[in-house]
């Protein structure tokens, strides 16, 4: 037969769990206030992690200077230079490190026609009126030619 202390044991040594050296019956004030420090200093060393934050204005990183992409300049055009051997090949085929005065910012290139043809036509169609402007307007014509009928009806 098996005590309750054996059948306790075995539970433990069977789910794997540690034996008593984990109870706090077993360690002196001294260690449990030593353990307590070390939670503390884990605790204060990770807080940083559990810091709430607004999920649709996340923390950004902080700012690391990034020497490449680069821009050089030549007139009104500008080019990216992605890496040292990038920047040399520019610079020795004309492109300068200094920005002109009056700069229009085009990172693209220049467009395809193809590309250019599109634009023209998302271009007209954002400049339609909006519906409800060409009813507005519609309503304020019908108005007036009401009015203009009735005078000459008079």
């Amino acid at each position: 037969m098996i005590t309750e202390e054996q059948k306790r044991i075995q539970e433990a040594a069977a789910y794997g769990l540690p034996q008593n050296a984990g109870l706090p019956a077993n360690y002196t004030h001294e260690q449990i206030e030593f353990l307590r420090g070390l939670i503390f200093q884990h605790d204060a060393q990770n807080a940083a992690m559990t810091r709430e934050f607004d999920l649709n204005k996340p923390p950004t990183p902080p700012y690391r200077y990034q020497e490449y992409p680069r821009l050089v300049y030549r007139g009104t055009k500008t080019a990216a230079a992605a890496d040292e051997f990038d920047l040399e090949n520019l610079l020795t085929s004309g492109w300068s490190l200094t920005p002109p005065e009056n700069l229009e910012v085009n990172l693209g290139g220049e467009l395809s026609p193809a590309m250019l043809a599109e634009v023209q036509a998302v271009d007209i169609e954002a400049r339609k009126p909006a519906r409800q402007d060409l009813e507005r307007e519609l309503a304020k014509l019908k108005a007036e030619n009401e009015v203009l009928r009735k005078k000459t009806q008079k």
